[in-house]
């Protein structure tokens, strides 16, 4: 960091979520008091949006909409609506974007920074599922089921769910050659016509302090074009596909899969 940068942590103390929601085109709604401020966005001829209204809370700190009862702090709010904010435009990240907001709205300045092109990995080792550690769902312990909870309790995943598929899914951690270590929900990638054999990791983190959402991706060297998450409770086998029909292999959405596809 440089001298004089300002971090997040200045950022949280030094403004509150009016500031930002009132940059973002909110107004104060004065209907609803001041006990428990609100801030609505208006159409052209100023009247209402229906269903676009936050509420402060915390001492102004933070936000919700009544309807999705999720709270953000000034970090998260840009983060995840950052149309909203002049500085937002087309592939800048959603940290460069907080600092460029959260800087404006405190007056302070900000050096410009070079561009810089990253070039492709063209080494990239192909995955081997011997360079992580494996910590597997046991329907029958307990105790191998604890370490899971953070990462389904808020996706809403319940255990019965976690029960059905418990073979297609792990813990991977990865040892880096700097000596950290990292941990996340797991599920196998296997190409349909040899679902023995395992060619990369669909990877889902815990969720941010911050409410931003959570890590997700593919294990470093998976063979995304081939590879495929293919769980069947019932232990169904996949049909042979017909050349001469062009027959499709049926597949059924679960729950547990609506935060692997689309892969983001």
């Amino acid at each position: 960091m440089r001298e004089g940068e300002l971090t997040y942590d200045d950022f949280l103390r030094r403004l509150n979520i009016q500031d930002v929601l009132i940059d973002a085109g909110y107004h104060l709604n004065r209907r609803d008091g001041l006990r428990y401020p609100s801030y609505v966005r208006l159409d052209s001829e100023g009247r209402r949006i229906r269903n676009d209204k936050f509420i402060v809370t915390q001492q102004g700190k933070c936000c919700f909409k009544p309807q999705q009862q999720k709270s953000y702090n000034i970090i998260s709010f840009i983060k995840e609506h950052p149309h909203f904010f002049a500085e937002y435009h087309a592939g800048v990240s959603p940290d460069r974007l907080v600092n460029l907001v959260c800087n404006r709205l405190l007056n302070h300045p900000v050096a410009d920074r070079d561009t810089r092109i990253i070039q492709p990995k063209r080494d990239v080792k192909p995955f081997d599922m011997a360079d992580y550690d494996i910590h597997q769902f046991n329907p029958q312990d307990r105790a191998t089921q604890k370490k899971f909870y953070p990462f389904f309790k808020h996706r809403g995943i319940d255990l019965y769910t976690q029960y059905a598929f418990h073979r297609n899914f792990c813990l991977a951690t990865k040892h880096r050659e700097d000596g950290m270590k990292y941990t996340n929900l797991a599920f196998p990638l296997t190409v349909p016509k040899d679902t023995g054999q395992v060619v990369g990791l669909e990877e889902r983190g815990r969720p941010r302090m911050d409410g931003s959402g959570s890590y997700k991706g593919k294990a470093e060297g998976s063979n995304s074009s081939q590879g495929l998450w293919i769980a069947s409770p019932a232990k169904t086998r996949l049909p042979k596909p017909s050349i001469s029909t062009g027959s499709r292999v049926h597949t059924t959405r679960w729950p547990i899969t609506s935060f692997i596809r689309p892969t983001t």
